[in-house]
């Protein structure tokens, strides 16, 4: 299990580092008339109801789409991310990773 996991890290990277991943990224990691854009997509995928705007329902479908396509990936519950993300220490690691992917992905040489 372990070995899988250390296999998929390269295709995240792959996946993180196209031209269009970058843009979604940023598309997400932005701040706008509702605050932090992350932070109420993360809101939107754990409380749909939510009444935000359409820019930051559309972020939650993707955050929501991407973290399950990642807890299928990494072999983790969806139950497990979502408990995660009402911890307000996951919550801060998984913004830091998203926002540190953001300048990491923008330094890297294109290939």
């Amino acid at each position: 299990m372990a070995d899988d996991r250390i296999h998929a890290l390269p295709a995240v990277r792959r996946r993180l580092g196209n031209p269009f991943a970058r843009a979604l990224l940023r598309f997400v990691a932005r701040d706008d008339g509702c605050g932090n854009r992350l932070t109420n997509a993360i809101r939107y995928y754990l409380d749909p109801t939510d009444d935000l705007c359409w820019r930051c329902r559309l972020a939650g479908r993707m955050v929501g789409h991407t973290l399950r396509r990642s807890s299928d990936l990494f072999g983790v519950g969806e139950d497990d991310i979502r408990n995660g993300l009402r911890e307000t220490v996951f919550l801060r690691g998984l913004q830091n990773v998203l926002g540190g992917s953001l300048a990491t992905v923008s330094l890297c040489p294109r290939s």
